[in-house]
């Protein structure tokens, strides 16, 4: 297995501290550079070799736990708010919107089906 580079490493560290933060609504690509004692700049530049943004990142991954959650949920009763706001969206009519271009179907749409 070739070695990591530095900024290799980095990015990985800055993923992981990511991950541990999603549910935060309030996280942010400043938070992410002061927490980690790095300019935004440098955040920035960790995710272009990977032909994304920090910010597009997060919600690939905030969409992928919302899914998850949809697909384990039982109740239906504020099933689309609930799994929003648990990871870190604090608008549920823009997370639906996201969550649609991105899998094709609303939370809702998404929730019915698992449940079939």
């Amino acid at each position: 297995q070739p070695m990591s580079t530095p900024s290799q490493i980095h990015t990985r560290g800055i993923q992981n501290y990511i991950l541990k933060n999603l549910q935060d609504p309030e996280l942010s690509v400043r938070q992410i550079a002061n927490d980690n004692g790095i300019s935004v700049r440098y955040v920035h530049s960790l995710f272009s070799p990977l032909g994304t943004t920090v910010s597009q990142w997060i919600l690939e991954r905030r969409l992928e736990r919302c899914r998850d959650a949809l697909g384990a949920r039982r109740d239906s009763r504020g099933v689309v708010k609930d799994v929003a706001f648990q990871w870190g969206f604090n608008d549920a009519s823009h997370f639906s919107r996201v969550f649609k271009k991105r899998y094709g179907v609303t939370p809702l749409e998404y929730w019915e089906r698992a449940r079939a």
